[in-house]
């Protein structure tokens, strides 16, 4: 095997170099082929490395983690040596080496078991390929027999000389997982393979300190020209458990999330200058790190999760792609770089986004994956930069509804085991549908769009079918309006006018006041902030408090009779009902269209994304698909999971995702997860997306190009 390049990973982390204790005995097999690969043949030398020199302010150990990162490319890609050594290594050479640790329970090894065991490691593991399989050592786990070494009958011997492999085995009990490692100057290291963000969903890539999992480095590092790379480490290396219910699952965090050793910087230069790495993680992004979660970057937001258009809004960063469709279709929302991530990287597991008013649901959305808006307050939200305390909440996005219950029951603060097992047997005996956005008649409808009216209708049906009722056709301002009839007040457009507006923009404005203050007292001049943010706050400022305290109590009253009277009118209670929404608008929002000036109206009224904003309800969004088995029917009409349309980018029909969403009162998280997994099952509907440019799959149909774009590259 020959390699590309190397570079000595992490100079300032390396140890002195060890002497192979004396319980540690090898016997090497080298097959004569071998024999050829030498430490001259290999070639030396740094590769493109990008460095940010704000990073490298407050300490020693953020100054070498930004400028000392060293990486290996091999055949199958490029990796990141971790320097974090996890014991000592029989092999001495100068240069990282890569090898395959196989940890055995067992003492005796043959042939067949290795070969399984090589399988296995492959099957199992992105991280993992035929390059760390020219060397290789045998060791027993600490759980085996102290101080034995495994040994290798002649079929084992056999099959490893068949591959050429340098073999060494170990004595003594050792507590390595068997996978994907580096061996250098007589230590082993963790192997982190190195992706490429095509999307540009990511601000930067993250690893934790060698010497504190707790603590944070930003990893700055380009192996495929300009773009950046994000390091995910072997899955082999992590077993989940009770106490560990997350272990090795890899999760991007919206940049407004404080992590330990890093800078928020909310997508705004200024903020991110002006303060130093973070030293207390978000309460919320630690309860994952102690969960087991492999933090492996940040994603790119809107500036302070405000609402901006891609890509005439966005300034101080590029907006990431939407991998859906063209590629060039806006993803939506302040969560976008984290809805961009999951739809686009087969390699990342989860992405934390927050969701004020739709900052998360559409997304999830417009990348057609899974996206979960909790019960208000059901994580803790200290470390995060805020919009509004009044609506700001913790959202994920998945690829699969399994994964997102599990996810779900694992974060946020749900119930006892027991009331757990009662909510798997919850089923709603109501099916709300709100008539003014859902008919295409009714001025407030969410899509005009023929095509995706038909596929949500029949949606709801399949959804009728399964609950065994119909739907409860309901008009919120209908049922406002007549709420009293011995009061008459203003209706309900009136009444909601400005209360959304008044609340955000008002917290927007006293949100900022200490960063400015701070920085113009550090730099002597005002920071830099886009139109979207001077607008916000130019309206903020003319609100009073006691305006938004006024908005506060319409809210209020917007709660309290939603969960009394919409989800309960008919005198049950409100935990047996459950609202489905369309989600899909069904035109194409381009990257390049112009757009008005950002946050300059006001007074736009109730949006339909601020019923589970004012209420705190929980709300699930996902994408609504056929049958697996007829993702590409012989028509058009028979396809309920995308709508197609002409794309000006790639001159053919292109398809984007139909999402909807379920929403049930406040504390249901689990039940509303759990019904909607039960319903996709017994539906037989797929509860999974794929990555890139299809999210069901690529269409036989269709004819494929003859090569995807970086930006459809998951892998």
């Amino acid at each position: 095997m020959k390699w590309l390049k190397i570079l000595d990973p992490w100079t300032q982390y390396r140890r002195p170099q060890e002497s192979v204790a004396s319980s540690i005995s090898t016997t090497e097999k080298i097959s004569p082929q071998s024999t050829s690969k030498s430490e001259g043949d290999l070639l030396q030398g740094p590769i493109s490395a990008a460095h940010s020199t704000a990073d490298v302010r407050e300490s020693e150990r953020t100054k070498y983690a930004a400028l000392s990162h060293g990486y290996v490319i091999l055949p199958s890609g490029p990796y990141l040596a971790y320097p974090r050594p996890i014991g000592s290594s029989p092999i001495s050479s100068a240069i990282p080496l890569p090898v395959t640790v196989i940890a055995s329970e067992e003492v005796e090894i043959n042939g067949p078991w290795l070969a399984a065991e090589l399988s296995r490691l492959q099957d199992n593991d992105d991280v993992y390929s035929d390059d760390f399989q020219s060397n290789m050592i045998f060791s027993c786990r600490s759980s085996a027999v102290d101080n034995q070494r495994p040994r290798l009958d002649q079929t084992a011997e056999m099959l490893l000389g068949e591959q050429r492999t340098v073999h060494y085995v170990v004595a003594g009990s050792q507590s390595w997982q068997s996978g994907p490692y580096f061996s250098l100057n007589g230590i082993i290291y963790e192997a982190w393979k190195l992706y490429p963000d095509n999307a540009e969903a990511f601000y930067f890539s993250i690893v934790p300190d060698p010497d504190d999992r707790n603590h944070f480095i930003p990893l700055a590092i380009s192996a495929f020209d300009s773009v950046r790379t994000v390091a995910v480490p072997s899955r082999h290396y992590f077993k989940q458990s009770k106490e560990k219910p997350l272990n090795g699952l890899r999760i991007a965090i919206k940049d407004i999330y404080d992590l330990n050793g890093i800078r928020t910087a909310a997508s705004n230069r200024a903020f991110r200058d002006l303060y130093p790495p973070r030293r207390k993680t978000a309460s919320a992004i630690q309860k994952l790190i102690n969960d087991g979660a492999v933090i492996v970057g940040k994603t790119k937001t809107t500036t302070f999760a405000d609402r901006e258009l891609a890509t005439q809004d966005w300034i101080d960063t590029h907006s990431p792609f939407n991998p859906r469709g063209d590629g060039y279709v806006w993803g939506g929302g302040s969560s976008t770089g984290s809805a961009a991530a999951v739809a686009a990287y087969n390699w990342l597991d989860f992405a934390i986004g927050s969701d004020t008013s739709g900052s998360a649901r559409g997304p999830a959305a417009n990348h057609g994956i899974y996206g979960f808006r909790p019960t208000f307050c059901a994580t803790a939200m200290d470390g995060v930069v805020p919009s509004s305390v009044l609506f700001d909440t913790p959202a994920f996005f998945a690829r699969d509804v399994k994964s997102a219950q599990q996810f779900a029951k694992t974060w946020y603060k749900l119930k006892s085991v027991e009331d757990l097992q009662k909510s798997k047997s919850w089923h709603p005996r109501k099916l709300l549908w709100p008539i003014e956005y859902c008919d295409r008649q009714s001025k407030y409808v969410v899509t005009h769009n023929e095509e995706v009216h038909a596929k949500f209708e029949r949606f709801v049906s399949v959804l009728e079918v399964f609950l065994g009722v119909q739907r409860t056709v309901v008009s919120l301002r209908d049922l406002w309006n007549k709420r009293d009839r011995h009061q008459p007040g203003p209706s309900f457009d009136e009444y909601f006018k400005y209360t959304y507006e008044a609340i955000l923009n008002r917290d927007s404005y006293t949100n900022s006041i200490g960063f400015v203050k701070d920085y113009q007292k550090v730099f002597g001049w005002h920071p830099y902030l886009p139109p979207s943010i001077m607008n916000r706050w130019k309206r903020g400022k003319s609100i009073t408090e006691g305006e938004r305290e006024h908005a506060v109590s319409q809210v209020s009253d917007f709660k309290k009779w939603f969960e009394g009277e919409v989800l309960g009118d008919d005198g049950s209670t409100s935990t047996s009902a459950v609202m489905v929404w369309p989600w899909t608008v069904g035109s194409p929002n381009y990257l390049d269209l112009p757009r008005p000036e950002p946050n300059a109206d006001y007074g736009y009224g109730f949006q339909p994304t601020y019923t589970s904003s004012f209420t705190g309800c929980p709300e699930f969004v996902f994408p609504s698909k056929p049958k697996t088995a007829h993702n590409f029917a012989e028509t058009d009409e028979e396809i309920v999971g995308t709508w197609s349309y002409d794309s000006k980018v790639s001159g053919q029909q292109e398809r984007l995702p139909v999402a909807a969403s379920l929403m049930g009162a406040s504390g249901l998280d689990y039940e509303l997860i759990t019904f909607a997994r039960q319903f996709l099952v017994e539906s037989e509907l797929p509860d999974a997306v794929e990555t890139g440019r299809e999210m069901l799959g690529p269409d036989p149909a269709k004819k494929a190009r003859k090569v995807d774009p970086p930006a459809y590259r998951s892998r």
